[in-house]
């Protein structure tokens, strides 16, 4: 039982690692692209 509560909260540590690192560099595209804007606007 113990082992499989272990490998469960592996699973979603590892899940959540990916969807911060997802987000971050979505975060990181997004303020890219907003930067490219603002120079071609000015």
């Amino acid at each position: 039982m113990i082992r499989i509560k272990i490998r469960t909260i592996f699973i979603l540590i590892k899940l959540a690692v990916c969807y911060l690192v997802d987000f971050f560099s979505n975060l990181v595209l997004l303020t890219l692209l907003v930067i490219d804007i603002v120079i071609l606007l000015s």
